[in-house]
C-alpha cells in the first residue's frame, strides 16, 4: 500500500523531471496526493545554486558626486576615489592624500521600503538623531572617528560615513547620494 507522502515525493520527483503529465493518475494515490511539493528530501542531478561574484573594488570616480564637491564639502583635499562593484548600485570611497578615508559611501536595496525606513531609523540605536530632507527618512549618530548618516529612498538604504564629527556635512554629502538614487 502506498502513503501519501509516498504519491507526494513521487509528484514532486515527477514535476521536477518534466514529467508532469505522468503525474496524474499514479497508481494507488488520491488525486490530493498527487500534488506536486518543493519541500521534502533533496535529489541528485539538481543544479547548486548561482554562485554571485564577490565585489571588487577599482579606483574610479564617485558615481554619485564629484571629487570636488566632496572636497568643498568636507573641508579636505582629496586625492582619489574607489568603486565597489556592488548591485544593483555601487559603493564608493574617497581618500585623503595620506591614503586615509574621508568618505565611504554603501547603498543596499531591500526587500521593501518599510524595510528600509526602519534600517534608516533604527540603525545606529537610541543615540541617532533623526535627519529630515534627506530621501524618506533617516538619522545620524557623531561617533568617535567621524559622523555615520542613514537614510532611506523608497527600498534603497544609503549610508555614508565621513571621518568628521558633523552630521550636517554627513547630511551634505548623504543628500547628494540620494538625488542619484532612481
Amino acid at each position: 500500500m502506498t502513503t501519501a507522502r509516498t504519491c507526494r515525493r513521487t509528484a514532486t520527483w515527477a514535476a521536477l523531471t518534466l514529467v508532469a503529465p505522468a503525474v496524474v493518475g499514479l497508481p494507488g494515490c488520491s488525486p490530493a496526493d498527487q500534488r506536486p511539493t518543493l519541500t521534502g528530501p533533496t535529489t541528485a542531478g539538481h543544479a547548486p545554486p548561482a554562485r554571485i561574484a564577490p565585489p571588487v573594488t577599482r579606483d574610479g570616480p564617485c558615481p554619485y558626486l564629484s571629487r570636488d564637491f566632496a572636497m568643498q564639502t568636507v573641508g579636505q583635499h582629496l586625492t582619489r576615489s574607489t568603486v565597489t562593484t556592488t548591485r544593483p548600485y555601487p559603493g564608493c570611497t574617497l581618500y585623503r592624500p595620506d591614503d586615509g578615508k574621508a568618505i565611504d559611501i554603501q547603498v543596499t536595496v531591500l526587500a521593501t521600503p518599510v524595510q528600509a525606513q526602519q534600517q534608516a531609523v533604527t540603525m545606529f540605536g537610541g543615540a541617532a538623531n533623526p535627519v529630515t530632507g534627506v530621501g524618506d527618512r533617516g538619522t545620524v549618530a557623531i561617533v568617535p572617528d567621524g559622523a555615520k548618516l542613514a537614510a532611506s529612498k523608497g527600498r534603497t538604504l544609503i549610508l555614508v560615513w565621513i571621518n568628521q564629527q558633523s552630521s550636517l556635512q554627513a547630511r551634505d554629502i548623504a543628500t547628494a547620494v540620494v538625488a542619484r538614487i532612481r
